[in-house]
């Protein structure tokens, strides 16, 4: 009877389990099927091949990791110190500007103050180009001048060898005519001068002749007069 009971229980829980065909059932994962076993002892083990797929693996995480990095810094305390270092530098390049806005207003300030001047320097300026222009052109003039003195120069010298090569034996005779003219005039006032000095010596008459003796006692009484008046 055990026996039996039995027996129908086992045969009521076989009819209520569903029939799976073979087909369907597939190996779980991690399973190895003889099929598989088989292919495996016929191929040659490749631990390259293993390797690289692992490193690649890695790889890939890696790289996944990387850019959930980088999605989360978006917001990372780096962003924020580079913000305050941008604004830190354009407050800079403000401060350099307002300086360099300062120093224009200096400079400005000083060519406003040194306009007069570079006004009446460049008045004088004016005048003394005006002044450099009338001092060419009045060298311009002078070159003219000098150049035509020299043509009028160059023509008399010509004119005066032309005619002293045409006339020397006539201008010769004239010098010659001159000079004997000038020597008979220069003898006649030496004969009258001469002359002249003669009468005069004649007219004058010697001095009388010294007395010697009578110079000599005039002198020694002079003497003891002076004597007689320094005691």
């Amino acid at each position: 009877m055990y026996d039996d009971d039995d027996d129908k229980k086992i045969d009521q829980d076989d009819a209520a389990e569903p029939v799976i065909p073979d087909e369907a059932v597939q190996p779980e994962k991690g399973e190895d099927t003889p099929d598989d076993q088989e292919e495996e002892m016929q191929q040659p083990e490749s631990p390259d091949s293993d390797e690289s797929s692992g490193t690649s693996q890695e790889e890939a995480r890696e790289d996944s990791q990387e850019e959930e990095n980088a999605a989360d810094g978006t917001s990372s305390p780096d962003t924020l110190e580079h913000l305050d270092a941008l604004l830190t530098q354009f407050n800079e390049s403000l401060i350099r500007f307002n300086e360099a806005l300062d120093r224009f207003g200096e400079l400005s300030e000083k060519i406003t103050a040194d306009l007069p001047q570079i006004v009446d320097a460049s008045a004088k300026l004016e005048q003394h180009l005006q002044a450099v222009e009338d001092a060419v052109q009045e060298e311009k003039q002078l070159r003219s001048d000098i150049r035509q003195c020299t043509h009028w120069l160059e023509n008399t010298n010509k004119h005066y060898t032309e005619i002293m090569t045409a006339m020397p034996n006539q201008i010769y005779t004239l010098y010659l005519g001159q000079a004997k003219k000038y020597e008979v005039k220069f003898q006649k006032t030496f004969r009258s001068l001469d002359e002249m000095i003669k009468s005069e010596m004649e007219a004058v008459q010697p001095p009388p002749k010294i007395s010697y003796p009578a110079m000599a006692v005039i002198a020694v009484i002079q003497a003891f007069f002076i004597i007689y008046m320094l005691r």
